[in-house]
């Protein structure tokens, strides 16, 4: 097994920067909330949708390529969306 240093460092950008700016949004603006329709869309579900599309793609296939770079970037953004709800 080896170590994609590249993917490693877009999950962890896509998650601090996602967890920032949600920390920073929702200082700012407290009671936003995203609804449609009548439901009530809360970030970690959408996280944790973010995580399970990204995750897959980089647990079932190897290489290099765009699309798994793109799944890191998802998979790290959806875990920072949901770190933020267990974490705050």
């Amino acid at each position: 097994m080896t170590f994609n240093r590249r993917r490693a460092f877009f999950a962890g950008s896509a998650l601090l920067a996602s967890f920032i700016a949600l920390r920073v949004y929702l200082h700012n603006f407290p009671g936003a909330n995203l609804d449609v329709g009548a439901y009530n869309i809360h970030h970690l579900f959408t996280g944790v949708l973010l995580v399970t599309v990204g995750g897959f793609p980089l647990v079932l296939f190897h290489g290099q390529s765009r699309v798994l770079d793109l799944s890191a970037l998802l998979f790290g953004a959806g875990l920072g969306m949901a770190l933020d709800e267990w974490v705050y």
